[in-house]
């Protein structure tokens, strides 16, 4: 078995003509003079500095947006979009959320006991009747 060994690879200058307009020149086949070798593509960019016309902000904004929005996304995804009827990969997370919402949204077995034996309680509407009835008389 023959293997393939490349002795020398041809080095190529990266392109970085999305940094500025002036960073780019043609590129130069065969022989050509020196002064039309470095010549930029256009002449505004070899008199003028790339001024990039969108605003500071917007890249604020868009990192931020990029941070809210994704894991937003995820989160619905996981626990709110509805897959159908079926078992779907995310019913185990999907169960875990809703023990974790009981276990908030119940009493313990103290704290019944507790409301239990403060008795029972009128709520605020029965409460401002019997204000009103005294306050009558």
């Amino acid at each position: 078995m023959r293997r393939h060994v490349l002795t020398s690879i041809p080095q190529r200058q990266p392109y970085l003509g999305f940094i500025s307009l002036r960073t780019y020149t043609r590129p130069t086949r065969g022989k050509t003079s020196i002064d039309a070798k470095d010549v930029p593509i256009n002449n505004v960019a070899a008199t003028e500095e790339y001024i990039d016309p969108r605003p500071p902000w917007l890249f604020s904004a868009s990192a931020l947006l990029r941070v809210l929005l994704v894991p937003a996304g995820l989160i619905y995804g996981v626990f709110v979009h509805d897959f159908g009827e079926g078992d779907h990969v995310f019913m185990p997370p999907r169960r875990w959320w809703a023990r974790q919402k009981a276990a908030f949204f119940t009493l313990s077995p103290e704290e019944r006991k507790l409301v239990e034996a403060s008795g029972p309680r009128s709520s605020p509407d029965e409460r401002q009747d019997e204000q009103d009835d005294a306050s009558s008389l």
